[in-house]
């Protein structure tokens, strides 16, 4: 039995992780349908960060990203899509086709979990210190 799936993948110079958010700015139109369909059937798509690359003609990845999960949406002064993501869990790729429209389409596998990683009590102020930056 795999455990493999197909979903839409969305390359940046930025990386997500599980459990934070990103907000994204969305003006492509393969993009937009994207989001439409992710928010129409509450399912996910997963961001990856794109390699640079000496021939410009070419689209490399990282083979991990992370699944994003649309938790927030609105439209900009300037009319663009914002949205807000969630990360929920990484993924290894494993291919990647392109739609039609330009859509990268990846066949992943979900990465399992790590347990929680309890700091120690000197590095305490720390973990809470990032979390009061991250939730702003």
């Amino acid at each position: 039995m795999s455990n493999r799936e197909d979903l839409p993948i969305f390359p940046l110079r930025t990386i997500l992780f599980p459990d934070s958010k990103l907000p994204l700015r969305i003006f492509e139109p393969r993009y937009i349908d994207m989001v439409s369909r992710c928010m129409r059937e509450d399912s996910e798509f997963g961001i990856i960060l794109s390699r640079e690359s000496t021939d410009p003609k070419m689209f490399e990845t990282y083979d991990t990203g992370t699944l994003a999960k649309i938790i927030d949406w609105d439209q900009g002064e300037d009319g663009l899509l914002g949205i807000t993501t969630m990360g929920t869990q990484k993924f290894r790729l494993k291919g990647l086709n392109k739609q039609e429209d330009g859509l990268n389409i990846g066949t992943i596998e979900r990465i399992d979990r790590e347990g929680d990683y309890k700091p120690t009590k000197e590095f305490t102020h720390l973990v809470e210190l990032l979390q009061a930056i991250l939730d702003d």
